[in-house]
């Protein structure tokens, strides 16, 4: 499984730093805050309506665009790379892919 060094926030505004990963079933993420709390989440894909990345400011974290993943429940999860180049569009592409959706359809 690959994995992403990122950034997301959380839904009460906290910042965590830490890696993404995407398998069969969940996108995973797990991290520190900047006083030290760990963090480990998961998503199911089933639970993803769709994702876009946006650049606008309101949606950035920090100056970075972001990868926003719209759920079925909740909040819209952000997230953003600090991986090389490309690595949103290439998340994006992985959970809008046609198996990730045949997934979240059943």
């Amino acid at each position: 499984m690959r994995t992403y060094a990122v950034v997301w926030d959380e839904a009460n505004g906290t910042r965590y730093a830490g890696r993404l990963a995407v398998d069969q079933d969940d996108l995973v993420l797990e991290g520190s805050n900047a006083s030290g709390k760990s963090a480990l989440r998961r998503l199911s894909l089933r639970d993803v309506l769709r994702v876009h990345i946006a650049r606008g400011p309101a949606e950035r974290i920090g100056d970075l665009p972001a990868l926003v993943v719209e759920r079925r429940a909740g909040r819209p999860l952000r997230v953003s790379s600090l991986d090389r180049p490309g690595v949103l569009t290439e998340l994006a592409d992985r959970l809008s892919e046609p198996d990730a959706r045949t997934l979240r359809a059943s």
